[in-house]
């Protein structure tokens, strides 16, 4: 049997609203927004950089060079996002 799970409690306490530029306003859903300061992504993302940590079937279109607007601000998905542990989460990083 399936077990069934609201993804976006787990955003809620300290998630933001988040869409792909493209969708209409009001479509967003729960991201984390975070700024790393080390490299990660193999040298690809570096402090001052950001990076979303989201429900990947929340961003299905979500990949490199997409346009997706965080907490108002609009960015650029910077490399292929990457599925975390069980798949269920993803992280993708943004670029101005």
């Amino acid at each position: 049997m399936a077990f069934a799970e609201d993804l976006q409690v787990y955003l809620q306490d300290f998630g933001v609203p988040a869409r792909l530029t493209a969708d209409a306003p009001g479509s967003e859903k729960l991201v984390l927004l975070d700024e790393p300061d080390a490299e990660i992504f193999g040298g690809e993302q570096v402090a001052g950089d950001k990076i979303i940590t989201y429900v990947a079937d929340d961003f299905p279109g979500l990949v490199s060079g997409v346009q997706i607007t965080v907490d108002g601000v609009a960015w650029k998905v910077r490399g292929a996002p990457q599925r975390l542990d069980d798949g269920r989460f993803a992280r993708a990083g943004l670029k101005k």
